[in-house]
C-alpha cells in the first residue's frame, strides 16, 4: 500500500464532515484511512460507525494529546507513506494525492498550505529547496507533508513531551540525518486556522527553543540566525528581485555596495 492517512478528532463532527469530504473527491485510491477519536461526545463517534466502510481501523477514546493520537494512527499504518489530516482540514484538490505520490522519490514530500482563517484564505508558499537555515525560523505543516513511514519510526515518531511543535521537531532530526526531501508545487489541503491564538503561537516559540537546544549545539545555532539575518537585509532581498527580474543594472550594484557597507555600521 502506498498511502496511510491518519485524521485525529475530538468533539468536532462538522469539520470531520468536512475532511470525509474532500477525501472522498479524491481520484487516487490505493490508501487506507485511519481515524483516531478522542472519545468524542458529539456524534462523531456514531458517524464514524455508520460510515466504517469507508476506513481501514477507527479507534474511539482518551488519548494523551495530539501527538499520541497522532502516533496511535501511525502504528496502526501500513502505507509507505504517512499522511497526517486531521478533522476540519481539507485537501485542496481531488487530484492531491495522486499528484503529491507522482512527484518522484523521497523520504519527505512537501507542498503548499492554504490557510483558512475566518473570512479569508492565504496561501503559504514554501521553497523548493529545504534548508536548516530555512526550518530555523519555519516549520512545515504537517498537512502539507507525507513522511516516509520507514522513516517516521525510525526517530521515534512525534516526541509526546511537546504539545504543539513536535511535527517541527521531526522535519528537523529528518533534515539533520540527510533524508531526501522534494517539493511538489501544488497546494496540498486547506488548513484550519480557526482554533489558533496567541497562546498557542508562544507556546510554539518555546517549545521551538527547547527541541533546537537539544539537537543542535549553541555555537551551530548562533551561526544559523547570523545567517538568517543577512539573508533578510533589504539590501539582499533587493538584489534577489533585480536578479530575477533582469533589470540588475550597474547603478543598481553600485546602490547595493552603498547599502551592505551601511548595514556594517
Amino acid at each position: 500500500m502506498k498511502l496511510s492517512v491518519v485524521t485525529i478528532n475530538y468533539n468536532n463532527l462538522q469539520g470531520l464532515k468536512l475532511t470525509v469530504e474532500s477525501m472522498l473527491r479524491q481520484t487516487f485510491r490505493d490508501y487506507e484511512w485511519i481515524v483516531i477519536d478522542g472519545g468524542s461526545e458529539d456524534g462523531s463517534r456514531e458517524y464514524l460507525k455508520e460510515h466504517g466502510e469507508w476506513f481501514a481501523h477507527v479507534v474511539s477514546e482518551a488519548d494523551g494529546g495530539i501527538y499520541n493520537a497522532l502516533n496511535k494512527g501511525a502504528r496502526l499504518a501500513q502505507g509507505e507513506y504517512l499522511y497526517f489530516l486531521n478533522a476540519g482540514d481539507r485537501l485542496y484538490a481531488a487530484d492531491v494525492l495522486q499528484r503529491m505520490l507522482s512527484a518522484g522519490d523521497a523520504d519527505l514530500l512537501y507542498g503548499d498550505v492554504c490557510f483558512c482563517y475566518p473570512g479569508r484564505e492565504d496561501v503559504g508558499r514554501h521553497p523548493e529547496r529545504l534548508t536548516l537555515q530555512y526550518l530555523r525560523k519555519s516549520p512545515l505543516n504537517h498537512q502539507s507533508t507525507m513522511v516516509r513511514r520507514s522513516c517516521f519510526e525510525r526517530l521515534g515518531g512525534f516526541d509526546e513531551r511537546f504539545s504543539i511543535a513536535a511535527d517541527w521537531r521531526l522535519l528537523v532530526q529528518l533534515k539533520l540525518e540527510g533524508a531526501r526531501f522534494r517539493y511538489v508545487p501544488i497546494v496540498v489541503c486547506r488548513y484550519d486556522m480557526s482554533g489558533i491564538s496567541s497562546c498557542s503561537q508562544e507556546r510554539m516559540e518555546e517549545e521551538r527553543r527547547q527541541f533546537f537546544g537539544e539537537l543542535i549545539p549553541a555555537v551551530y545555532l548562533e551561526a544559523l540566525d547570523e545567517l538568517y539575518t543577512f539573508d533578510n537585509k533589504p539590501c539582499i532581498l533587493t538584489r534577489d528581485y533585480c536578479a530575477e527580474r533582469g533589470c540588475y543594472r550597474r547603478w543598481i550594484r553600485s546602490l547595493l555596495h552603498v547599502i551592505t557597507w551601511l548595514h556594517k555600521w
